[in-house]
């Protein structure tokens, strides 16, 4: 692409023009090269939350029966620019994790897909800073709607979050729904998460039901789960068959992963992001350990959250604290916190300021089975690359997982767990 870029600049100055930029330039070929995918299905997932989980949890169940690319994480229209001239004719399915972190991002996006299937996770104030409040976010997200409608196509909403459902209106007949709620058209009861972290469930659609036994820590990846269930549904797959390939996703890497080091702690990571709104659904990952003989909260940098910085961190202490036997703030020192001076006192609220210190701490009194939860968007997660048991069951896959990342992502078995 860069010669590709050279060559353009060249020209436009021979021709007295402004030179196009890299983006430019990227945006260009992905959009003539998308028009050579004739024969590929290109499905779109946007939400303030759980579109990650949902995007690898959808090609997990595809790539059993489709030659399949996901592109996740780096989910903005200059990262899919760059994605799309990676795909080729013989990808039958391409899925796009897309963000709407700011107005106008879906329809960017949209333009390059051209999704002609649509999933819609959860609306929260996830990019407070850009929206100013949820019915903003939603009217972005459902811009993804509006284009697969304009396409022909089907989206996928949850029923569970009104502002989800409603944007059945933007679509007239093409969205199918998904949830706990009664009316949901693929529906789930008897949720529940076991101590080894994986999330049951029983499905029903229709007159069918299947019982669901996936690697996902916290009931509220029910979302994910649903939503690749019925997308695949709809294209072709039976809830059994669904179920019986969904036994060997693993969860991705610091989306709520779980890293078990032998002889020592259970470390959950959940660390790519970590908004105001969700922090509650992370902290509530503790309670799926009872029988832990402690449980700590390691608490890093919080983002989108509306007033000032202490109201923040003293919310999220007061999150934190039902869940854990005691909080560690990491990075730079919050503002003061109000009624946290019997923590201070007995080492239950403890501070740190970088990995090093964080690192020793935790190894200096380790519990046999203590669960440790990394939360926020510091990079904690760098922490369980440093752990003297590299080779615990859970860590080397994370290192591999990373780099994959930023680039398409192929084959059939990469979310595969052990069965």
């Amino acid at each position: 692409m860069s010669l590709l870029h050279s060559l353009r600049k060249i020209r436009a100055r021979l021709l007295g023009q402004e030179p196009p930029s890299r983006a430019e330039v990227a945006r260009q070929q992905a959009l003539a090269h998308r028009e050579t995918l004739t024969d590929t299905t290109f499905i779109g997932i946007t939400g303030s939350g759980a579109k990650s989980t949902t995007s690898a949890f959808l090609y997990h169940l595809l790539s059993a029966r489709k030659r399949s690319a996901l592109s996740l994480i780096y989910n903005t229209s200059e990262a899919i620019a760059r994605r799309i001239p990676q795909l080729d004719a013989h990808d039958e399915v391409a899925i796009f994790e897309i963000s709407g972190h700011a107005p106008g991002a879906i329809d960017a996006s949209a333009t390059l897909v051209r999704p002609t299937m649509g999933i819609v996770t959860v609306i929260s104030n996830d990019h407070y800073t850009n929206y100013r409040g949820t019915e903003a976010t939603a009217q972005e997200k459902g811009r993804l709607v509006s284009a697969v409608f304009e396409a022909g196509g089907t989206t996928f909403l949850n029923a569970d979050d009104p502002l989800v459902a409603q944007m059945a209106e933007l679509a007239p007949g093409r969205t199918v729904s998904f949830g706990e709620s009664p009316e949901a058209e693929f529906r789930a009861s008897n949720v529940q998460v076991s101590a080894t972290g994986r999330l049951r469930f029983d499905c029903t659609h229709g007159a069918e039901t299947a019982a669901f036994d996936i690697g996902l820590l916290g009931k509220h990846f029910i979302v994910s789960a649903l939503a690749g269930i019925a997308c695949v549904h709809h294209l072709g797959m039976s809830l059994a068959e669904i179920a019986g390939r969904a036994r060997s996703y693993v969860q991705m890497a610091g989306r709520c992963s779980i890293h078990r080091v032998a002889g020592g702690p259970i470390y959950l990571c959940d660390t790519i992001k970590s908004p105001l709104s969700t922090l509650g659904l992370a902290f509530e990952l503790m309670d799926a350990f009872p029988d832990a003989p402690r449980k700590t909260i390691v608490i890093g940098k919080i983002s989108d959250y509306p007033g000032s910085t202490t109201r923040s961190y003293s919310r999220a202490y007061a999150l934190a604290r039902p869940h854990c036997d005691r909080i560690i703030f990491f990075g730079a020192r919050p503002p003061s916190l109000k009624g946290v001076e019997e923590d201070e006192r007995s080492g239950s609220l403890l501070y740190v300021d970088n990995h090093e210190e964080l690192r020793d701490l935790l190894r200096s009194d380790a519990l046999a089975d203590e669960v440790i939860l990394l939360k926020g968007s510091e990079k904690i997660d760098k922490l369980l690359l440093a752990l003297p048991d590299a080779g615990a069951e859970g860590i080397p896959a994370y290192r591999e997982t990373l780099p994959a990342w930023d680039q398409m992502i192929r084959g059939a078995d990469y979310f595969a767990g052990k069965e």
